[in-house]
């Protein structure tokens, strides 16, 4: 769930805080990325857990729940991102006008 929020909140802090700006918010991508793989690796080891033990230990769902907000997260810091690069961009492009 953390992985998920990571964007979201990082751009929320943006708009309450007056030193934080807009573009701040970019440093929140690495740790976006690295709670979405660890969510990604912790759900691939759960469902391998729950595949040793023939199914008695449960939490496929749990599994499959962190596997697809793990996803989401990592799609929303790799959105972030390429928004910023194009930022970037636009204004490397600008400037040299």
């Amino acid at each position: 769930m953390l992985s998920a929020a990571t964007m979201p909140l990082a751009l929320v802090g943006t708009r309450y805080a007056r030193t934080y700006r807009l573009l701040d918010a970019g440093y929140a991508i690495p740790l976006g990325l690295v709670l979405g793989v660890a969510a990604l690796v912790v759900a691939r080891a759960a469902r391998r857990r729950n595949d040793q033990s023939l199914g008695r230990l449960g939490g496929i769902g749990a599994a499959r729940f962190g596997r697809i907000v793990g996803t989401i997260g990592i799609c929303l810091a790799l959105t972030t991102a390429l928004s910023l690069g194009v930022y970037e961009l636009l204004q490397y492009l600008s400037s040299r006008n």
